[in-house]
């Protein structure tokens, strides 16, 4: 978790403290910070990688980007935005101004934290699948507000009912965030995105063992035809492209980590021996794994 969490903010301007809830939570904000340009960060040694916790961003002031999941998002102020578990990230910068609130939820922590039914529903929803929220300038203000006091709360471990006040804090960002999600108007394009959005998630699921595209076809009730022009319609990109495109940023993530071998990869991913992944890997790439 700290891998991937220290590169991004080594991004952000004077953020030299994290604000931790045992392992349930961790927060990061430059709030209040001067301009100062970020000092540059190589994210050839870090990136891409592989999120083994959920996180939420939030953009106070100026503007950032970050590639999930072979998507760009861009976050001006106001605006929200969340990730799953095992996302992939391979791209992220901010600008100079860029007022960042960032907090992360670990996989291994205690659920009753978030024992709370709007809660629990909220996050089910905003991280089953990632959804961009603009807050009006009200809503964006009293997210602000509530999170500075989450911030000081979770620092006072000598108060009693400290996980019950956290619970409230994160129940009113849940319903202040929720407040501004719309619902698009139903069309041709909001059916592709859908469409776009599910097979994506399906993809997560079974890249690893699938990657034709009757199967994620089957799934979805399409016909292949139809599915590759939903796909092509919302995205300008072939299906088949992008199942590639996962399986080859999950074998990057998993190689700049320096945890396996050439081998291990290949037998992660179900190819049949190193070799084929070896060949897959080049076409995608231009280099081998090795030489990655």
């Amino acid at each position: 978790m700290d891998r991937i969490i220290d590169y991004l903010f080594s991004m952000m301007p004077d953020v030299n403290e994290r604000v931790v809830f045992g392992n349930q939570m961790r927060l990061y904000d430059n709030l209040g910070k001067e301009n100062r340009t970020p000092a540059a960060a190589d994210s050839r040694r870090v990136l891409p990688a592989k999120m083994k916790f959920s996180s939420s961003l939030f953009c106070r002031r100026g503007s950032m980007c970050i590639r999930v999941n072979l998507i760009d998002y861009e976050l001006r102020e106001g605006e929200f935005i969340s990730f799953m578990t095992d996302s992939i990230v391979d791209s992220f910068s901010m600008s100079d101004d860029c007022r960042l609130i960032a907090i992360f939820f670990a996989n291994d922590g205690d659920p009753t934290l978030f024992d709370l039914d709007f809660v629990k529903f909220f996050l089910n929803r905003i991280l089953a699948e990632p959804i961009k929220v603009s807050l009006s300038p009200y809503y964006a203000e009293k997210y602000e507000q509530t999170y500075r006091l989450l911030k000081e709360l979770m620092q006072q471990e000598e108060f009693r009912y400290r996980k019950e006040a956290l619970q409230g804090c994160l129940k009113v960002m849940a319903g202040l965030t929720a407040q501004c999600i719309t619902t698009p108007p139903p069309g041709a394009q909001h059916r592709y995105e859908e469409i776009f959005h599910r097979f994506l998630k399906l993809v997560r699921q079974h890249y690893r063992t699938h990657r034709e595209l009757t199967f994620y076809a089957d799934q979805l009730c399409l016909t292949p035809k139809y599915l590759g022009k939903a796909i092509r319609e919302y995205s300008g990109r072939y299906p088949s492209d992008l199942i590639k495109g996962y399986v080859i940023l999950e074998a990057k993530a998993l190689l700049r980590t320096g945890n396996y071998t050439v081998k291990e990869i290949a037998d992660q991913l179900n190819f049949p021996n190193p070799s084929f992944f070896g060949k897959y890997f080049k076409e995608a790439v231009g280099c081998s794994p090795m030489k990655f």
